[in-house]
């Protein structure tokens, strides 16, 4: 999926690579985040343990964590998107985990064009089981047009696995995991979309070796067992937020206590 321009008026600092290791390119050209130091080995160095007090709580600690209790949004990820006219911040209105939770608004757009905001981490080594879990709130989860995602996780550079909460028109707009795996698209239909107004616990887990891919939406499974194919990853590239393709009505989220492991 496409990803629009990167940049936010309230945190107005350059868009240059992170005074560590050099990040390495967004899978469809996000900007890298600007703190400094900031790089894949600082997130699955300290993510787990830097993040404030729900990261804190977790034993043995992930390969990533960020519950944005830290007063930074961006500095334990590697790039970010966020158009100009977007909301892109911090909010400590609503959390799972206090003070904070990421906020976003991505607004209403009439072109065909991707229409993004969201954050994004890269760590690499062999991914034969990956899970990635997040609190969301959705204010509304009535969608009529536009193709919208909240997050994807990519495996590898060209293998990625999308969560749909309104699929491509060319897939009847179905909430979905979407997978493109060897240049072959798959689409497994979603039983149910989260609540809304409500925090929720989302959690896609993609058992790479044993070809299974499930996604939970708290205690509910939304997706069970679904097959896929087997294989072993090299990267794991994970982008949460609004993966917009438009026209698209406006759409906002919260997202809080977000988990990496394989």
């Amino acid at each position: 999926m496409a990803c629009g321009s990167a940049g936010e008026s309230s945190d107005p600092r350059s868009q240059g690579p992170d005074a560590g290791t050099p990040p390495q390119p967004d899978p469809d050209g996000s900007a890298p985040a600007t703190e400094a130091g900031t790089d894949a080995a600082d997130a699955a160095g300290d993510g787990a343990t830097s993040g404030g007090r729900y990261c804190t709580t977790l034993v043995p600690a992930p390969r990533f964590c960020d519950d944005f209790d830290d007063g930074d949004l961006t500095n334990d990820w590697t790039q970010f998107a966020a158009p100009t006219g977007s909301v892109f911040q911090l909010d400590t209105s609503s959390s799972t985990s206090a003070p904070a939770s990421f906020h976003l608004i991505a607004k209403a757009t009439s072109a065909a064009a991707a229409n993004n905001v969201l954050l994004r981490t890269t760590m690499f080594g062999a991914v034969k089981h990956g899970t990635l879990a997040f609190a969301v709130f959705l204010p509304s989860v009535t969608f009529t047009k536009g193709a919208i995602a909240i997050a994807q996780f990519y495996v590898n550079l060209d293998d990625v696995y999308t969560l749909y909460l309104r699929g491509p028109d060319a897939a009847a707009n179905i909430p979905m995991l979407e997978a493109y795996v060897g240049g072959v698209t798959t689409r497994h239909m979603l039983t149910k979309l989260p609540p809304a107004s409500v925090w929720t616990r989302v959690a896609i887990d993609l058992d790479l070796a044993g070809g299974k891919a499930s996604v939970s939406f708290g205690a509910d499974k939304a997706l069970d067992a679904a097959p896929i194919g087997v294989l072993t990853g090299s990267e794991a590239t994970v982008r949460i937020g609004a993966l917009i393709d438009g026209p698209a009505d406006a759409f906002e989220a919260r997202f809080d206590d977000v988990v990496l492991d394989y």
